[in-house]
């Protein structure tokens, strides 16, 4: 309202009048004397029982004297001349100066049904414009009857009274109302009044708040009709642009256009509707409704007992179903029955239940008229197919609907104009959908669309979608959240500009035990699970991929809620915020024992597990994807080091960038336990691992429970142990091959590959040290003094098998011995004495040898000389 004015002191208002101008004056009584009010009119006193009588133009102008008084039609009124008065701006509004009380008129009027005809008036830069401008909480308009008028005014501009404040009974008016805001057929704006059994024809045009009865309507409007062309911009109702109050009782026939919130009936609502019908054709950009543009706030039972039909209505030229449309054969039964039906005339209940029994399409249209009202009950018995009925959805529910585990398919719903759109565009709080399985769904919106349910304030149980889905505020299972979702997943893939989520697109509820596997991509605020958390989430994943400009997450995109159990393995992409399992944790947001693995890659502000964190908390959590930025990246958190990070850790070796904020560890340490357990984290109740296989993962996810590969069944599982064949040694420090210490329990002669324990267990280069003297035998293969880690470097051994003078120059730096050096020494022993032997039996066989080859020459010699007895 523009109008203001000021409570003064009433006084008796005197006029000097001239013909086509009223000038108003002070009570004076030298004024007084002058003018004679009762003359000025063909009769009366202006008493209640005797009211001043009008029969003229002149004289209905002439009300402007005595603005308290009663007045009363005695015949038809041409006001034709009207058009020429005042320079062509026309007749001047009966109580016109909204500065000042005593200008508000607080009498009465009956006009007797007879007409004005052709009144006219064009101040288009004025407020408060009518054949009334301002009548007081005890004013009163009845029987008046409006004809081919023409009233043009800037704010608050009404047929028959601009602001409304008191009473308008029974009147008609047919013809034209323009102005810029708040204008109405018969009342600009109704504050506190009451216009009731009226009814308006012609057209109407302004910009906000315009409506074919009353432009914006904060008291009570009842038993009223128009069949008006409505035309605006924004808040535009075939009856009433804004109700904040009562509509009851009402009907609109005729076009209705506008931008937003445009409805056949109502354009916003946020008020009561009543036991009212609408048959016009709606014309909008977003929020548009046979019945209402939309309903503001709090959903439930503002809207009862009123319809459209869809059969009569074009919503933007087609036979959409919107909120309150209800098909021709009940919207025909519910008006022979004085506006009432019964549910057992069009559905069956499933012996023995109090269900109800949806099995096919037909069931579901005949369901519309009752989907409204608490205390019905739904049960699905058989799959629906819904390619045929495109467009097809059950905007508002507030009972039970039970799917039975059966599918509903095919859907395909395309508002890009409207809100609150899904299977069940809106569940109220008494309303729960549980155990439905929607398929091959495509959903498009504009602000709050999922695939199952729009906007939630009740309960939505053990429910999965898959499809796709498109908007604001959207959810590949629920738009918008107040109620409760648990128990939920959602295949769906998901796209939009803001607020985007695989499950839920803005959560102000809770959600439990739900997962979504669909991939999702939106401008900002998009996550795997949902795009904004303001409450509560607990033990949900997301495996999809995500992907958008700001505040990405691979659960959540922004949180000021919490998330507690959760996890996700999705990779995610971005431009800022973009974290593995958060994008922007804001001051209130509070995340404890969860984890994300998936790929992070953005632009500035990305983490492992949290893009920026704003005075938000995280606690237990940790991450182990490669992260990839370029400005305030990090492992674990990217930016936001206000926030508080307390006991989580990133795999370093992965993600190879520092953080301030969380710990990192090698891969095999965030495999461990003892990583976490250190750190006080929860395995009784929280937590489970398979150590050495995998991080940590949460207790309710329900793994199997598997044990890490140990092949030499040695207590090493393979992937820490440096033998994984050999039972009898696990740990190799330097990677040369040779055990640092023998297993529990274990020795050489247990070793299966002929391990022998590494003498230089910290170095490289060398193992072996026969005579335990410091110094190595030999270099291990491929190594020399060069690769020796040792300080100073290692030599080797000249006398590697003797302690004694083992330097260079005899210098004797050990004369202690130990077993092996005695066995050395024996077997040194041993060795010599039977060289010896042997070399004694060889001179003693040669010496044999040489003695009888002297005995055979010399028996040669003696043979020689003898003479034989031939010769």
């Amino acid at each position: 309202m523009n109008c203001s004015f000021t409570d003064e002191k009433e006084s008796v208002d005197t006029t000097r009048v001239e013909k086509g101008e009223t000038r108003l004056y002070d009570d004076y009584p030298a004024v007084r004397e002058v003018v004679d009010i009762g003359s000025r009119f063909a009769g009366g006193n202006g008493t209640e029982n005797d009211p001043y009588q009008i029969s003229n133009v002149s004289q209905l102008q002439d009300m402007n004297l005595d603005l308290r008084a009663n007045y009363t039609l005695v015949n038809d009124i041409d006001a034709s001349e009207t058009k020429h008065w005042n320079d062509g701006e026309g007749f001047i509004t009966i109580a016109n100066d909204y500065t000042r009380i005593s200008y508000i008129f607080s009498g009465s009027l009956n006009g007797n049904r007879y007409n004005i005809t052709n009144l006219y008036i064009n101040r288009s830069s004025d407020n408060c414009i009518g054949l009334f401008g301002l009548i007081r909480n005890h004013g009163h308009i009845s029987n008046v009857t409006l004809i081919d008028y023409k009233i043009n005014g800037w704010d608050i501009v009404g047929g028959m009274v601009g602001l409304n404040l008191g009473i308008v009974d029974n009147c008609t008016l047919i013809g034209n109302v323009s102005g810029y805001s708040s204008i109405g057929g018969i009342v600009g704006e109704n504050i506190g009044g009451t216009v009731r059994n009226c009814n308006v024809k012609g057209n109407v045009s302004g910009s906000w708040y315009t409506g074919g009865l009353v432009g914006s309507n904060r008291g009570t409007v009842s038993s009223c009709n128009a069949k008006c062309i409505v035309s605006g911009s924004t808040y535009v109702g075939g009856l009433v642009g804004l109700n904040d109050d009562m509509v009851k009782n009402c009907w609109v026939q005729g076009s209705v256009s506008g931008s937003p919130f445009v409805g056949g009936l109502v354009g916003l609502n946020d008020g009561m509707v009543q036991n009212c019908w609408a048959t016009s054709c709606v014309h909008g950009s977003s929020n548009i409704g046979g019945l209402v543009g939309k309903n503001y706030q709090d959903f439930a039972n503002r809207v009862s007992n009123s319809f459209y039909c869809i059969n009569y209505t074009e919503v933007n030229n087609k036979k959409y179903i919107t909120p309150h449309g209800i098909y021709g054969e009940q919207f025909e039964d519910w008006m022979d029955n004085g506006k009432s039906l019964d549910i057992d005339d069009y559905l069956s209940k499933i012996p023995g239940t109090n269900n109800y029994k949806i099995s096919n399409v037909s069931d579901m249209k005949k369901m519309l008229p009752f989907a409204d009202l608490s205390g019905y009950s739904f049960k699905q018995t058989a799959d629906i197919d819904l390619s045929s009925d495109t467009g097809f959805y059950i905007p508002i529910f507030q009972g039970e609907y039970d799917g039975n585990g059966h599918t509903i398919s095919y859907l395909e719903t395309t508002y890009f104009q409207n809100d609150n759109v899904g299977m069940f565009g809106i569940v109220y709080k008494n309303g729960s959908i549980e155990n439905v399985t929607f398929i091959n769904g495509h959903i498009f919106g504009n602000l709050g669309i999922g695939l199952l349910v729009g906007f939630n304030q009740g309960t939505v149980l053990k429910c999965s979608t898959n499809g796709k889905a498109s908007g604001n505020r959207v959810g590949g299972l629920v738009g918008h959240n107040d109620g409760t979702v648990l128990n939920c997943n959602s295949k769906s893939d998901v796209i939009g500009n803001h607020y985007i989520g695989g499950l839920v697109g803005f959560n102000n509820g809770k959600v439990e035990s739900c997962d979504t596997t669909g991939n999702v991509s939106g401008g900002w605020t998009v996550g795997g699970l949902m795009g904004y958390n303001l409450v509560t989430v607990e033990e949900c994943y997301s495996t999809g991929n995500v992907n958008g400009n700001y505040s990405i997450g691979g659960l959540v995109g922004e949180n000021y809620g919490s998330l507690n159990n959760c996890y996700t393995t999705g990779n995610v992409t971005g431009l800022g915020d973009v974290g593995g399992l958060l994008g922007y944790n804001e001051d209130d947001g509070r995340v404890s024992n969860c984890y994300a693995i998936g790929f992070v890659n953005g632009d500035y502000s990305v983490g492992g597990f949290v893009g920026e964190n704003t005075g938000g908390t995280v606690t237990n959590c940790y991450a182990t994807g490669l992260v990839s930025g370029d400005v305030d990246v990090g492992g674990f958190v990217g930016d936001g080091w206000d926030g508080v990070v307390e006991n989580c850790f990133y795999d370093m070796e992965t993600v190879n960038i520092s953080c301030n904020r969380g710990t990192g560890r090698t891969t095999i340490e965030m495999m461990t336990k003892s990583t976490f357990t250190d750190a006080g984290w929860d395995f009784d109740s929280i937590w489970t691992i398979n150590e050495y296989i995998e991080p940590p993962h949460l207790q309710w996810e329900k793994r199997p429970i598997i044990k890490a590969d140990d092949s030499d069944n040695d207590s090493y599982p393979d992937i820490v142990d440096d033998f994984p064949f050999d039972p009898s040694a696990s740990i190799d420090t330097d990677n040369d091959g040779s055990p640092d210490e023998w297993n529990p329990e274990m020795n050489s002669t247990n070793s299966t590959t002929g391990l022998h324990l590494d003498a230089f267990p910290n170095d490289p280069a060398a193992s072996i040290d026969s005579d335990g003297d410091g110094m190595p035998d030999s270099w291990n293969p491929g190594m020399d003094r060069n690769d020796s880690t040792s300080d100073p470097p290692l030599e080797l051994d000249p006398f590697p098998h003797i302690k004694e003078n083992t330097v260079p120059g005899g210098e004797d730096i050990d004369n202690t011995t130990d077993d092996s050096s005695n066995i050395w020494i024996l077997v040194t022993l041993g060795t010599s004495v039977l060289v010896i032997i042997l070399l004694l039996i060889v001179l003693i066989i040669t010496r044999k040898r040489r003695s009888a080859r002297k005995e055979e020459a010399d028996e040669d010699k003696e043979d020689l000389g003898r003479v034989k007895p031939n010769d």
